[in-house]
């Protein structure tokens, strides 16, 4: 905790320093080390639709980089067209690890877990599947945010778009330490779409005071994304680069061949956390 609150030093005293990062998720170390901090940690998670989180991955990325997303793909169909064919790469290397792993997701997850703790097999920086996750690894040690360009290589390279979703695996891992009731899922779709109702779960979860509520919230159809009501009801958005997927989608059939192929994984996600998620349960 000193460590962590010496990250803050120099901050004024009346303003409130946050940070967060989607990469925790996926870290080997950060679990651990936020039991060691506080075992009581309630801990938050908002999934979304992995079909539209593959193309706002690679709309981030072509924000970052725009030359080395084009190199990759020229745009959102061509990139959704190449995941649909790293699909097929992935489900027959899943395939060949549990014949018939759609219908036994929970063996797949058990076969996998060593491999994603020791950065071996699926998991190892020397593997074609992910060497992101090596990335990831050294990226938690030593790395800095300004070395874009290195994380853009290994994102450019290797089937972390697609490993990287298998929300269960990591899912299964934070499990390890904290117990189900410090965890709260919250759909991502349906905080884009109701996000009054999604808010106050969450303060009810962290036993907050309900601050937020519908009237909180004004919709923008420009934007096509609800925003907080700032001064005089004028809408307080977050920037441009939020919401930037909604209007873009894959061709059909590279949408219906990624949602089939997480679609296993998702139901067993949302079992596994006694949760909802409107992608997980919805027809591809």
């Amino acid at each position: 905790m000193d460590y962590y609150r010496a990250l803050g030093k120099g901050v004024p005293l009346d303003e409130m320093l946050f940070e967060k990062s989607p990469t925790y998720y996926k870290s080997l170390s950060v679990p651990a080390r936020v039991k060691k901090m506080d075992p009581n940690t309630k801990i938050v998670l908002v999934v979304c639709n992995n079909v539209r989180r593959l193309l706002s991955r690679y709309l981030h990325i072509l924000h970052r980089d725009e030359n080395a997303a084009r190199s990759f793909a020229k745009d959102e169909i061509d990139f959704g067209e190449l995941m649909s064919k790293k699909v097929g790469e992935l489900d027959r290397r899943f395939e060949e690890m549990v014949p018939n792993y759609k219908q036994n997701i929970s063996k797949l997850l058990i076969d996998i877990m060593p491999d994603f703790k020791s950065r071996s097999g699926l998991f190892s920086p020397q593997s074609h599947y992910n060497m992101i996750m090596d990335g990831i690894y050294r990226y938690d040690s030593h790395c800095i945010p300004t070395q874009w360009e290195i994380m853009v290589h290994w994102c450019l390279s290797h089937l972390d778009h697609l490993v990287l979703t298998v929300f269960s695996v990591f899912g299964s891992y934070w499990m390890e330490y904290f117990p189900k009731n410090q965890f709260l899922v919250v759909d991502g779709s349906s905080l884009n779409e109701h996000p009054a109702e999604q808010i106050v779960r969450i303060e009810k979860f962290l036993d907050l005071d309900l601050e937020l509520d519908q009237s909180s919230f004004i919709k923008v159809p420009e934007r096509g994304v609800f925003c907080l009501k700032g001064t005089g009801g004028k809408p307080c958005c977050a920037n441009s680069s939020k919401g930037r997927s909604l209007a873009m989608e894959f061709n059909p059939n590279s949408n219906n061949t990624i949602c089939d192929f997480f679609k296993p994984f998702d139901l067993h996600f949302s079992r596994n956390y006694d949760v909802q998620l409107s992608f997980a349960n919805d027809p591809c």
